[in-house]
């Protein structure tokens, strides 16, 4: 090559000749070390950031970039080979498909969830399962929301739309073939089916002791301490057992109330008072906005699960409308009083609330009496209901004074003046000391009814320390004729309840007897084993103490399933059947082997070491 050939090249490239012995060359006027270490990072710059197989298996000292790496045999085509270069490459491009759908690359068994893949695509592309361009567009846009999006996660998981495609097609007529073999599980064992359903309808049978609490009134009542110990107990109270003392806040109030309904009228009202604005259509619809959800509740909803709709729970605007122009000129007109009112109050003028407000029509009610706020509630009543109560206990409205605006109840515009209001508040302790007193031995009783029935188990095993960690779950056994003389000879007596299951509801016009409630919300007792005698429990009432044993268990008589019960269990069994399928024998490493012969390198490497 002449210089004149070499004009455009860059001249620190440009060599001397050289001996053959020399390993290392330099371009002209670099010393032969920097221009080593300049390759040297710039080979390491590229091996960092574009590794390929070739070169890590090079340096590896591993398989090479064309030999097999996973070998398995295909039914019609015999032996398959991928090379290592094929396999890594799709392994790369299946971690970014996962990392686009999740944010994560990392996957537990990253390595035979490939080896599956190109086995089963393989299958899938052999019996002719296809995923079209459609299919595929409307699985990406329905996880990415839009193409803009679609784009910048590819981008950001270092791949292209197209290989992204190309990967995330094999996955899913890879799925595909796998589901439509699966299929062929899907239809319920009847065995399956029978065992779910009696596993739901286990039968109980229990023996019981029932101790009322009110029989330990006389025992409880000369237990009780003194007048400093009961107030020490009840100071140790929680706050919320401590609740039930305070007294409720009540109030007395003034209200003025104008009845709601198609033919109200309100004429010297609106004629005092007139609107600012005009545009009655608009005052309407800002009118509806404001109080649809208390004045226009829907006649006709009804609730449908498989399509909710709040927005049906209320008339829409449209239907409200005529309502709405009735009713708008006389809130507003409303809402201008009760400013007159407050603003000629605030010059000290005299303001009769009452007289006021029949000059207007309005109705009246002068509550001289403190209520509570459920009294208040109360929506039989013109003038009161939830949302006066709601105002009236409302700390900002101080006594003596009007909200200022109006109330909007179910049939009515209420104004309020509120007279005189006492929060809730903690008595002293003297006020309340005898409700304190009897709640006590009420506590007492269920206590000591415990007691005496948790004695009896004693005679029933040794039971563990309180400083052993079993001794909660202590549960002695004892056949019907042991626990029958343990119970009889402490004078009490043995009750059955016969086999039936947990949740079986009582015959029309029967009373549902204080024991069956107990045995059907004893959820612990439905874990034993028969014959064990369960830890003695107090009612939730606290009205009544039982020791119970587990007579017996049993399955329930199977010509009681019912066609839904059947349909339901079968669908059940058959979802189980397949999900199993394709964890026992689609995705199992020793399944996959027997059946097709699959191999990896690495599981050479991975297999234990013979002994010596």
């Amino acid at each position: 090559m002449s210089k004149e050939e070499l004009k455009d090249e860059d001249p620190a490239q440009v060599t001397q000749p050289h001996p053959e012995d020399e390993v290392i060359h330099a371009p002209k006027g670099t010393k032969k070390g920097r221009f080593l270490l300049g390759v040297l990072l710039a080979f390491l710059t590229l091996t960092t950031f574009s590794i390929s197989g070739e070169i890590v298996q090079f340096f590896s000292c591993g398989p090479s970039a064309r030999s097999a790496y996973m070998v398995w045999n295909h039914p019609t085509e015999g032996q398959k080979q991928v090379p290592y270069a094929d396999f890594l490459l799709l392994q790369r491009q299946y971690a970014k498909v996962w990392d686009v759908f999740t944010g994560s690359s990392n996957r537990q068994n990253l390595e035979q969830e490939v080896a599956e893949l190109i086995l089963f695509d393989a299958l899938a592309q052999n019996a002719g399962v296809g995923i079209t361009n459609k299919e595929l567009s409307e699985m990406i846009l329905a996880r990415m929301g839009s193409q803009e999006v679609y784009q910048q996660l590819t981008k950001r998981a270092g791949t292209t739309p197209k290989e992204f495609e190309e990967t995330l097609r094999k996955i899913l007529r890879a799925d595909r073939y796998r589901a439509l073999i699966a299929s062929s599980v899907s239809i319920a064992d009847p065995a399956e089916v029978e065992k779910l359903w009696k596993a739901r309808h286990q039968e109980y049978a229990f023996d019981y002791v029932e101790l009322s609490a009110d029989s330990l009134a006389a025992e409880a009542t000369a237990a009780v301490p003194a007048s400093d110990a009961l107030k020490a107990w009840f100071d140790a109270l929680s706050e919320p057992e401590k609740n039930k003392y305070k007294t409720q806040e009540m109030a007395k109030a003034q209200v003025l109330f104008k009845t709601i309904g198609p033919q109200m009228k309100a004429e010297e009202l609106v004629a005092k008072y007139p609107p600012a604005s005009l545009d009655l259509e608009a005052r309407a619809k800002t009118y509806y906005d404001g109080f649809y959800y208390v004045r226009f509740p829907n006649p006709d909803f009804k609730p449908d699960p498989k399509n909710f709709d709040p927005s049906q729970f209320y008339l829409p605007f449209e239907k409200a409308r005529e309502q709405c122009l009735v009713e708008e000129p006389i809130y507003t007109a409303a809402e201008a009083f009760i400013a007159d009112m407050i603003a000629r109050t605030d010059k000290n003028e005299t303001v009769d609330f009452l007289m006021e407000g029949q000059s207007y029509r309005f109705g009246v009610r002068n509550q001289p009496e403190m209520m509570s706020r459920a009294d208040w509630s109360k929506e039989g009543v013109e003038g009161w209901g939830r949302y006066v109560a709601d105002v009236i206990f409302d700390p900002n409205l101080k006594p003596g004074t009007i909200q200022p605006h109006v109330v909007v109840e179910k049939n009515a515009f209420v104004i309020v003046k509120l007279i005189e209001r006492q929060d809730a508040r903690m008595p002293e302790f003297s006020e309340i000391e005898a409700r304190v007193r009897e709640d006590w031995i009420k506590k007492k009783q269920g206590e000591l009814a415990v007691t005496k029935l948790e004695a009896l188990r004693d005679k029933l095993g040794a039971r563990p320390a309180d400083t052993d960690p079993g001794a909660a779950l202590w549960r002695p056994e004892a056949d019907e004729a042991t626990f029958a003389k343990v119970v009889q000879e402490a004078g009490f007596q043995v009750q059955r309840r016969d086999f039936q299951e947990r949740t079986t509801p009582p015959k029309p016009g029967e009373a549902v007897a204080p024991a069956q409630t107990f045995l059907q919300q004893a959820g612990a007792l439905y874990s034993m084993k028969e014959g064990s005698v369960a830890k003695a429990e107090p009612s939730r009432d606290q009205t009544k103490a039982y020791l119970v044993r587990v007579a017996g268990i049993r399955d329930a008589d199977l010509s009681k399933m019912t066609p839904l019960e059947l349909q339901s269990l079968g669908q059940q069994a058959a979802q189980t059947a397949v999900t199993d399928f394709r964890t026992r024998v689609l995705a199992s490493r020793e399944e996959l082997t027997k059946a097709f012969g699959l191999h990896l390198k690495s599981w050479d490497a991975k297999q234990e070491p013979a002994a010596p």
